[in-house]
C-alpha cells in the first residue's frame, strides 16, 4: 500500500510539473510583454516551485516510468480563443492544390452506440449552379477555408500517466489549419456547386494512437481532387476529445472497427452510393493496423508506418501498398531486440511473410514517379532505407505536425525529463520534413489507388 501511495504521489507530481512548466512559460511571456527592468533576472514563484518539484522527482523517476503507459506523446488541446497555426499551406499542400478538381469539405459525424463520432469529409464537386455565386475558398491560387484542430494536453496526461480522472483542461487548445487551394466549405456553399458526377470511389483515412482526423489531410485533399470521396473519422484515441477514452485505457469509446464500419455505411454508401468493395483504406501507425485488420473486401489497403501481417484471407485478397522507413523509431523497419517500444520483428519481415512476390521500390522521387504508371501492381513495398529518411510522423501533414510544435513547446521538456516516448515528435521538431516527402508520396499513392481500381 505504501508503494501504491508513492506511485499516486509521483503521478500527481508529474501532472503538477507539466502545469507548472506551462505556467512558467506563460509568466515569462507576460514579463517580456511588460518589458519591466528590475536590474536583474527575477525568478517567478512558478519557476521556483517548478525547480522544487523537479528535484523531488529526480529521486523517484524510475517509479513514475514504471507506472506510466507505454503509449506515445503526441499533442496538446483547446483554448477559449483559437490561435493561428504557424503552418499555413505547406509545399506538399501546394502540390496537391495544383491538381485539377474542386473539393468541398464538411465536418460530418456518425453515431455509434449513442456516441457521436466526428468525421472529416472531402468530396469532389463541380462549381457553378443555376443560382450562381462564387463559393468561399474557390480560388485556384489560395484558400480562405480553415480547419479547427483541437489538441488536448489533458488527454495526453491522462493516457500517459494512466490517471483515472481527467486533469484540468486549462492548456487544451484549438489551432487553425489552412486548407489547400481549391477546397471550399461544403455546407455554406451548397448553392454554388453540385457533387461531381464522376466519383471514382471512397477512401477512409485512419489516424494513429493519439492522432487526429487532420493528420492525413494532405492525402485527403489530394485524393478528393483526383475524384475520391474521402472520410477521416476520429477514433477514441484521438487527441481532440479529452472526454472519450479508448477501451484499452478503461474507457467506453467505440472500437475502431465499429467506427470504421459505421462511417463507411452511413456516409460513403448511404449518402454517396459507394459500395464497400469500391472503398479503399489508408492508415498511419495504429491506423495502419486498423487498415490491415479490417474484415471484408475493400478496393485497396495502404499501410503507412505500421504494417504487421494479421491472420486471415482479407488482406491477401485486396491490393496492398506498404510504406515504411528506416528512420522510424516507433515501428522498426528491421528486427529489434528491445527499446522503448519493445522487441519488434520489423516491417520487412512482415512484408516477407505475405508469401507472394512483392514489388519493392525505394522512396526516392524518381522511384515514386513511376508508382501507378505501369498498370496495377500489388503488393508494393515503398521502403525508405537510406541515410536521410522520414521519421515516424514525417508521413503526417506539416500543418498538423507544426501545430503540435506550437502547442507542445511548453511541455516537451517535461516529457523528455520523464523519458516518455515521443513518437518521433522530438525528431520532427528538428527536421520539419513532412513537405519534403509528402510532395512526392501523396501523388504517388493517388496514382497507385487509381491503377489498382482500374478506373
Amino acid at each position: 500500500r505504501e508503494g501504491e501511495r508513492e506511485r499516486e504521489r509521483d503521478r500527481a507530481m508529474a501532472v503538477e510539473l507539466m502545469h507548472q512548466q506551462a505556467e512558467t512559460t506563460a509568466s515569462r511571456r507576460t514579463m517580456r510583454r511588460k518589458s519591466f527592468d528590475s536590474g536583474g533576472v527575477r525568478q517567478s514563484s512558478a519557476a521556483r516551485r517548478l525547480s522544487t518539484i523537479r528535484r523531488s522527482l529526480i529521486g523517484r523517476r524510475q517509479m513514475v516510468l514504471q507506472t506510466a503507459s507505454p503509449s506515445v506523446l503526441r499533442v496538446a488541446g483547446r483554448s477559449s480563443s483559437p490561435s493561428s497555426s504557424s503552418s499555413s499551406s505547406s509545399s506538399a499542400a501546394a502540390s496537391v492544390g495544383s491538381q485539377d478538381g474542386a473539393v468541398a469539405f464538411e465536418s460530418a459525424a456518425v453515431s455509434v452506440r449513442s456516441q457521436e463520432i466526428p468525421v472529416g469529409l472531402w468530396y469532389p464537386i463541380e462549381l457553378g449552379s443555376s443560382q450562381g455565386g462564387q463559393p468561399t475558398g474557390a480560388s485556384s491560387s489560395s484558400s480562405s477555408l480553415t480547419y479547427a484542430h483541437n489538441i488536448s494536453v489533458a488527454k495526453i496526461a491522462r493516457i500517459l500517466l494512466r490517471l483515472e480522472y481527467l486533469p484540468p483542461t486549462w492548456f487544451d487548445r484549438e489551432l487553425v489549419l489552412t486548407a489547400s487551394a481549391g477546397v471550399i466549405e461544403g455546407k455554406e456553399n451548397q448553392s454554388t456547386f453540385k457533387v461531381s458526377g464522376e466519383i471514382l470511389g471512397g477512401v477512409v483515412l485512419c489516424h494513429g494512437y493519439l492522432g487526429s482526423k487532420y493528420d492525413l489531410v494532405d492525402f485527403a485533399e489530394g485524393l478528393s481532387k483526383a475524384g475520391f470521396v474521402v472520410i477521416s473519422p476520429e477514433f477514441a484515441e484521438t487527441l481532440s476529445n479529452p472526454n472519450v477514452m479508448p477501451k484499452q485505457e478503461g474507457g467506453e469509446g467505440a472500437t475502431r472497427s465499429e467506427i470504421l464500419e459505421e462511417a463507411v455505411s452511413s456516409i460513403l454508401t448511404n449518402r454517396f452510393g459507394i459500395p464497400k468493395n469500391r472503398v479503399s483504406l489508408l492508415g498511419h501507425s495504429a491506423g495502419a493496423g486498423t487498415v490491415v485488420q479490417a474484415r471484408g473486401q475493400y478496393a485497396a489497403r495502404v499501410a503507412i508506418a505500421g504494417f504487421r501481417k494479421p491472420p486471415g484471407e482479407d488482406l491477401a485478397r485486396d491490393p496492398l501498398l506498404v510504406i515504411a522507413s528506416r528512420g522510424d523509431n516507433v515501428i522498426s523497419l528491421y528486427p529489434k531486440s528491445g527499446g522503448k517500444f519493445g522487441p519488434q520483428d520489423g516491417v520487412v519481415s512482415a512484408v516477407n511473410s505475405l508469401g507472394k512476390p512483392v514489388s519493392v521500390i525505394d522512396g526516392s522521387p524518381e522511384a515514386l514517379a513511376g508508382l501507378g504508371t505501369q498498370g496495377a501492381q500489388s503488393p508494393v513495398f515503398v521502403k525508405y532505407d537510406g541515410e536521410e529518411v522520414p521519421c515516424h510522423i514525417s508521413f503526417l501533414s506539416s500543418r498538423t505536425n507544426n501545430a503540435m510544435v506550437e502547442a507542445l513547446s511548453s511541455i516537451l521538456p517535461v516529457a523528455k525529463f520523464l523519458n516518455i516516448p515521443l513518437l518521433d515528435f522530438d525528431v520532427y521538431e528538428q527536421t520539419r520534413d513532412s513537405d519534403k516527402y509528402l510532395s512526392d508520396l501523396v501523388p504517388a499513392v493517388v496514382r497507385w489507388l487509381l491503377s489498382v481500381q482500374k478506373v
